[in-house]
């Protein structure tokens, strides 16, 4: 020790250190047993962390045996297994069988509890219940949207962004289609009416007759090829013509526009469905030719729906929304003198 100075010198406190002793004063004395205490109190922390994640592994280990037990499948398969398809397709609802919904909770007591009527079972009859079929949602972990059952159908979202639309009887499913996120929340236009809205406005899609497009003049228009047709002359492709859907999120919408109609004729909400176009973040035409046919502006939408809010003496109807296009293959301009609007903008602004 430099006594002189008041200090150990350095070379005195490194051999203690190296040997696990700790050299103190009594200034510091205190605060290097805190120090010391606080490490130890750290080391058994560390401790029970491990031993928390071994016993978590351990359990982990367990019920993955388990469910590879009960499911007959390796859980470590790099790709999940594809739901089973129905064998027919595309077939419709039965919409003679869409009855009151079981809601699972669409009460403000949020119970999650199904009445007799409605569940068509008594205390007594639950003992003989018996599983009659199970759906695996592939690539999730946790499902948060209810199911809804609407006539011979079961609807659920999942985590990945499928929605799926199953077979009561068998659990297949019928179509699916990817939405942009998790979904979180069930169909909600029984929970509408419970809530006293009057009128529902329902997106859905120009894909619902996506399959004209493959028939001349409109495979023509489509592709941009317009040599030998006048846009004034074409034969428009209206509403009220059989539905020829172009895919599976097709038919979803088709069977949101029927839900749509049995909820006006059932129970007398307004319902009006708009068979959207496309429309962009960037507010204009993308590069492809379907584009200039089918490009709905921003402010041609919002002047459309509030149209819709506002229209008096409609029950239930269905239009196709686009913007005023030179370039037509379904009805537009139905909605503009039915809802009485004039479109501003035309897809022909931004040809080059």
């Amino acid at each position: 020790p430099d006594r002189q100075h008041g200090h150990v010198h350095r070379s005195l406190i490194d051999d203690a250190i190296r040997s696990g002793v700790i050299l103190a004063s009594p200034t510091t004395l205190i605060t290097v047993l805190k120090a010391v205490a606080f490490g130890w109190q750290q080391e058994r922390l560390t401790a029970s962390a491990e031993e928390l994640r071994d016993l978590g592994a351990k359990l982990y280990d367990r019920v993955r045996m388990l469910a590879e037990h009960l499911g007959g499948s390796f859980l470590d398969s790099a790709s999940a297994r594809s739901p089973v398809m129905c064998e027919e397709s595309e077939a419709m609802p039965d919409l003679e069988r869409l009855t009151r919904s079981s809601d699972w909770g669409g009460t403000p007591q949020n119970t999650r509890f199904i009445p007799a009527d409605i569940a068509g079972l008594e205390s007594s009859d639950v003992p003989q219940l018996r599983l009659k079929w199970a759906f695996a949602y592939p690539n999730a972990t946790r499902a948060r949207a209810q199911p809804v059952i609407a006539g011979n159908r079961v609807f659920m979202g999942s985590q990945d962004g499928n929605v799926y639309s199953l077979e009561v009887e068998s659990g297949c499913v019928r179509w699916a289609f990817k939405a942009d996120a998790e979904v979180r929340s069930a169909i909600t236009i029984e929970a509408a009416k419970r809530g006293g809205v009057k009128r529902i406005i329902f997106f859905s899609s120009m894909h619902v007759d996506g399959k004209y497009e493959l028939d001349y003049p409109y495979s023509a228009i489509a592709e941009g090829n317009y040599q030998g047709l006048d846009a004034e002359k074409i034969p428009l492709i209206t509403h009220d013509m059989a539905d020829r859907p172009d895919g599976p999120y097709a038919v979803s919408k088709i069977f949101g526009e029927a839900l749509a109609r049995y909820y006006a004729e059932e129970y007398g909400m307004t319902s009006i469905c708009i068979r959207l176009g496309t429309v962009s973040p960037a507010n204009k035409p993308g590069s492809d030719a379907r584009s200039m046919v089918s490009w709905f502006s921003h402010r041609d939408l919002v002047t459309m729906v509030d149209r819709c809010i506002e229209v008096k003496n409609v029950t239930f109807d269905i239009f196709f929304g686009a913007s005023g296009n030179t370039w037509k293959i379904y009805d537009t301009p139905r909605a503009w003198r039915v809802l009485g609007f004039e479109p501003l903008d035309n897809a022909e602004s931004f040809r080059q």
